[in-house]
C-alpha cells in the first residue's frame, strides 16, 4: 500500500490527474484494489450506482460515482459511497459535493461514505448523530498528510476484509476522537493562557474547562494524545483570497445587483463558498444550509410536508420537505435573502455571489 500511495503522490506533483475520470479510475480503483476490493467485478464495484428511490430532477440523477458491496450480501445494502470529483474541486468549496452525499445517504444509507476529488478525503458515518456534517469522523490530504496515517486509516475504514462490523466501529471511535478533538480545540488557546498565569498543567486546566463547557469528564491521558491533532477542515481557496467586487467575475453589489439574464458562478453561503450554475441550485444550497442549523425550519413557510406546485416545480430537501425550486432568477435571489433574514442571519455578511 505505502508503494502505491508514494507512486499516486508523484502522478499527483507532475499533474497526471486532470478530471474525474482519472481520479476515479486511475487513482481511487487503484487504492481500492490494494484493499481487497474486485474493481473487476460490476457487482462488487459499481459505478454510477443509482440511488433507491431518489427523486431524479434536471439537476441531479441521483447516481453516485462508486458504491462498493460485499458479493455474499443477497440484500445489496451498499457498503460504500464514494463521490468523486476533480482534482482540486474539494478545496474551500465542498458544501455543494457534502449535501449531494447527505441527499444520496437520505434514501439509500451506506455504511461509510466517502467525498474526494484524489487529495482531499472525506470519511463520513451515515449512521452518526447530528447533521450529516457533524458525523464526519475522518479526513486527509493524499498529498501532504503523513502517509502511515493515511495508510493506518485506509485499512481501519475501507479495508473489505473489515466490512461492516469493524469498519463502522473504526467509524465510530474516530467520530469520538473527531469530538474530542473540536471541544480540545475551542479551550486550547484558554487552558494555555490560564495555565500559563496560574503555574498549572494545560492539560489539567483543559480538564477542567471541558468538565464545566461541556459536562465531558476526559482523562489527562486522553487529552494529552489528542492535544496536538488537528481540526478536520479543508483549505482555502487559492490564495486564501475572496473575490474582490466590481468587476465581471467578482462579488455583485446585493442591493442593486439585477440576476435577470446574468448566471452565479460562486456564492458565499454564511460561512462557506461553493460553486453553483443557477439561481435554482442556489436557492437549494441556501434552504439546505439553513436546515442543517435549524432542523425544525419550515423556512417561513416556503418548505412544505407534501408539494403543492405544479408536477416539476418542487424539490425535496434532504428532510424530506419540498420547496417550490421553479421560480424566475430574481424570485431565487429574493427568496435566498428572505429566508436567511428570517433566521436572524445578515444577509449582506452571509450571503455573496460571484458571477
Amino acid at each position: 500500500m505505502k508503494e502505491i500511495l508514494q507512486d499516486i503522490r508523484k502522478k499527483q506533483l507532475k499533474g497526471a490527474f486532470q478530471n474525474e475520470e482519472q481520479v476515479r479510475f486511475s487513482l481511487v480503483s487503484r487504492i481500492l484494489l490494494a484493499l481487497g476490493w474486485d474493481i473487476w467485478n460490476p457487482n462488487e464495484v459499481v459505478t454510477e450506482y443509482p440511488v433507491k428511490k431518489f427523486p431524479i430532477s434536471k439537476d441531479e440523477n441521483g447516481r453516485v460515482d462508486i458504491a462498493l458491496f460485499m458479493n455474499n450480501h443477497s440484500d445489496r445494502t451498499p457498503e460504500v459511497f464514494l463521490e468523486i470529483k476533480a482534482p482540486g474541486k474539494l478545496a474551500g468549496n465542498y458544501i455543494l459535493y457534502e449535501e449531494q452525499l447527505q441527499r444520496y445517504n437520505y434514501y439509500d444509507r451506506s455504511a461509510i461514505s466517502i467525498l474526494t476529488d484524489g487529495i482531499e478525503w472525506k470519511f463520513y458515518l451515515p449512521s452518526g448523530g447530528g447533521s450529516f456534517d457533524q458525523r464526519l469522523f475522518n479526513d486527509f490530504n493524499l498529498k501532504d498528510d503523513d502517509i502511515d496515517y493515511i495508510i493506518i486509516t485506509l485499512k481501519e475504514v475501507l479495508l473489505k476484509d473489515n466490512f461492516r462490523r469493524k469498519a463502522i466501529q473504526s467509524g465510530e471511535r474516530m467520530l469520538e476522537e473527531m469530538k474530542l478533538i473540536n471541544m480540545l480545540a475551542k479551550v486550547k488557546s484558554e487552558a494555555q493562557s490560564i495555565a500559563k498565569k496560574m503555574g498549572d498543567s494545560c492539560y489539567e486546566v483543559a480538564q477542567k474547562l471541558l468538565k464545566n463547557k461541556y459536562g465531558r469528564m476526559i482523562s489527562l491521558v486522553e487529552i494529552e494524545k489528542f492535544w496536538e491533532r488537528k481540526v478536520f477542515t479543508l483549505p482555502k481557496p487559492p490564495n486564501g483570497e475572496e473575490p474582490v467586487h466590481g468587476e465581471k467575475g467578482k462579488l455583485v453589489d446585493l442591493d442593486s445587483f439585477d440576476p435577470k439574464g446574468k448566471k452565479p458562478k460562486r456564492v458565499f453561503i454564511i460561512d462557506k463558498w461553493c460553486e453553483v450554475t443557477s439561481w435554482r441550485k442556489m436557492y437549494i444550497l441556501v434552504c439546505e444550509a439553513l436546515i442543517r442549523r435549524h432542523p425544525e425550519t419550515d423556512l417561513g413557510g416556503q418548505a412544505k410536508i407534501e408539494p403543492v406546485w405544479k408536477k416539476g416545480s418542487e424539490y425535496q430537501l434532504s428532510n424530506g420537505k419540498y420547496i417550490n425550486a421553479c421560480k424566475s432568477a430574481n424570485s431565487h435571489l429574493e427568496l435566498s435573502k428572505k429566508v436567511l433574514k428570517l433566521h436572524n442571519y445578515d444577509v449582506k455578511e452571509c450571503l455573496k455571489i460571484e458571477i
